[in-house]
């Protein structure tokens, strides 16, 4: 489905193993690959001090941070143009990128 809606014109943003691993890049390098993705809030927790999916507390989520995520994703992102980025990966800052060249997120 995925090569379906590329092929279409459009991307997605996918994460390897799970959306969790975009949070984490705020605070750090992901670190080694996952077994599961349950392995990844872990990680979270430990250099969060807390979280919760169902109630995330993002305060550690900044400008600062963002920009910092953005390019530890862009530089694990090591084969672009593969279905997938690789684990731990994510390709959420594709969409950050888009909305800085429409001028609707400043990454100042």
């Amino acid at each position: 489905q995925l090569r379906a809606v590329q092929a279409q014109g459009q991307d997605v943003a996918v994460s390897n193993p799970c959306f969790e691993v975009w949070l984490l890049l705020h605070l750090g390098p992901a670190g080694p690959a996952f077994e599961k993705s349950a392995d990844v809030g872990g990680r979270l927790r430990e250099r969060a001090g807390a979280y919760n999916k169902s109630a995330p507390d993002l305060a550690f989520v900044d400008g600062a941070t963002l920009r910092q995520a953005m390019d530890r994703a862009r530089g694990g992102d090591l084969n672009p143009q593969a279905p997938y980025p690789p684990n731990p990966g994510t390709r959420v800052y594709r969409v950050l990128d888009c909305l800085h060249a429409l001028g609707a997120l400043s990454l100042g």
